[in-house]
């Protein structure tokens, strides 16, 4: 290895801090105060990253691990890391092809896409902008869902990732006092099918009834599609879920755009690991900024990690080449924790990697 290799001079983004940054630069303000931003007072945005910084990984000298493999799969969907991309919306906001860069991105890097039910491109376009990491559907528990539903199976993916709460958008203090007000068409790129979601009476001026377990259960079962329950905090959330026959939980407060104050994800991982006990895999959102977050993340828990503002930030700063640059910065970093901390593969990484603070 030569010193370039460690400390590199060329112009290519060398540290995630750095994609953040130009993301920021690159972006209107009110943009990036829309990405930035989270719910009420931001306690729970805050909160996120806070429940990181009270964890520590435990050094393991000479541990004859010089060669750590970071692969595993998700839903039988292999991943060349174990990182997903979150369904965040309003895509278009911060590269013109949005979700269809990401989804080139991922299949370049060997991860997968959790593609928006409210983003900018529809289902089918970004399923045929990038087959390989577009596998999994984001959809809201709304009188549309069946339609939506037959869309998204039609289009080829393999499993539904179920937003469950999420019924009424969160208080966003900052982006109201920022009067933020884009084209609503950044959000609304699968409007324009048949079996569209009827998004206008969430995201308008009113709000639809908000579903039961039952209800989601029925509508899951309808269609034979393994699922996700997106935006479980509690372990009697976890068991609700599982309950209805969820595939996988993904503990997520939204990147603490819905609840403030809300519980950290990174607080409740074990607490949900434990109730799910290995029934289902575990995924965990919100906070995740570095390759130690994804690297404490497992070993509490989680099967993955799902990024959201972090490939947010990729694409702004750089479009599909920063959302890629993105995940080989979280890899590389993994890598050398996992060196590190002589953890040799995913499947070892458990919780005696990590300690309180």
């Amino acid at each position: 290895m030569t010193a370039t290799a460690v400390y590199p001079r060329d112009g290519e983004f060398h540290a995630l801090e750095e994609i953040h940054a130009a993301a920021l630069d690159r972006l209107p303000q009110d943009a990036a105060t829309y990405l930035e931003s989270g719910a009420g007072t931001e306690l729970t945005l805050r909160a996120n990253r806070e429940a990181f910084a009270r964890w520590v990984i435990r050094p393991r000298p000479l541990s004859g691990v010089s060669d750590p493999k970071t692969s595993t799969e998700f839903l039988g969907i292999p991943l060349s890391v174990p990182v997903l991309t979150a369904p965040f919306g309003g895509d278009a906001l911060f590269a013109p092809d949005g979700h269809l860069a990401v989804a080139r991105a991922n299949a370049a890097c060997g991860i997968a896409s959790i593609v928006p039910e409210l983003g900018s491109f529809s289902y089918e376009e970004v399923a045929a902008a990038a087959p390989a990491a577009a596998r999994i559907a984001q959809l809201h528990p709304y009188d549309s869902f069946d339609a939506v539903a037959a869309r998204i199976k039609a289009a080829g993916y393999e499993a539904l990732c179920v937003t469950v709460d999420c019924p009424v958008v969160g208080f966003r203090s900052r982006n109201r006092m920022a009067r933020f007000h884009p084209d609503p068409a950044i959000w609304f790129g699968n409007v324009v099918h048949d079996g569209s979601p009827n998004v206008a009476s969430t995201y308008g001026s009113g709000m639809v009834p908000v579903w039961t377990w039952e209800q989601l259960a029925d509508a899951t079962a309808r269609h034979g599609m393994p699922w996700i329950a997106k935006g479980i905090l509690t372990a009697e959330a976890a068991e609700a879920a599982l309950r209805a026959g969820a595939s996988a939980i993904l503990v997520s407060n939204h990147g603490g755009r819905q609840v403030d104050p809300a519980p950290a994800s990174l607080d409740v991982l074990p607490e949900i690991a434990a109730a799910v006990s290995g029934q289902v895999p575990v995924l965990l959102d919100s906070g995740v900024r570095t390759g130690a977050d994804v690297f404490l993340a497992l070993a509490l828990g989680a099967s993955a990690v799902v990024i959201g503002r972090l490939a947010a930030y990729g694409l702004a700063a750089a479009g599909e080449s920063g959302v890629r640059r993105t995940t080989d910065l979280l890899t590389q970093e993994l890598r050398i924790l996992m060196t590190l901390a002589g953890v040799p593969d995913i499947p070892s990484l458990a919780g005696d990697a990590v300690a309180r603070r």
